[in-house]
């Protein structure tokens, strides 16, 4: 379902939370087949290529994680994205360029549905 995934480390990460105190273990971006390259712009690190998937120490930490991305989208339209974790603290960050149908296809493998 996905390709060309780009595995971050501490010096790439965007974010600067890899392997920092309260931040994720790893964490890889996607491309989204049927996202037109146009549409998802951003450098080879960012989730706006089609999305990324950022391992936390447990749920409750990926959902705090979750729950900060809403509420910067509430507030920033342009940062609004898919988001979902698992009871692992594995978060999934869809860009805003995927469709909702592409969403939830890539999400469906991700929840295990």
């Amino acid at each position: 379902m996905a390709v060309d995934p780009h595995s971050s480390t501490a010096e790439s990460d965007p974010n600067r939370l890899l392997g920092r105190p309260n931040g994720y273990t790893s964490r890889t971006t996607f491309t989204i087949p049927g996202v037109e390259a146009s549409d998802i712009g951003g450098d080879v690190e960012g989730c706006e290529r089609g999305g990324c998937a950022e391992q936390w120490p447990d749920e409750e930490a990926g959902q705090a994680r979750v729950d900060y991305i809403n509420e910067i989208g509430k507030r920033l339209p342009a940062a609004v994205e898919y988001s979902y974790v698992r009871e692992d603290g594995l978060v999934l960050r869809i860009a805003k360029a995927a469709t909702p149908t592409q969403a939830e296809r890539v999400s469906a493998v991700f929840l295990g549905e």
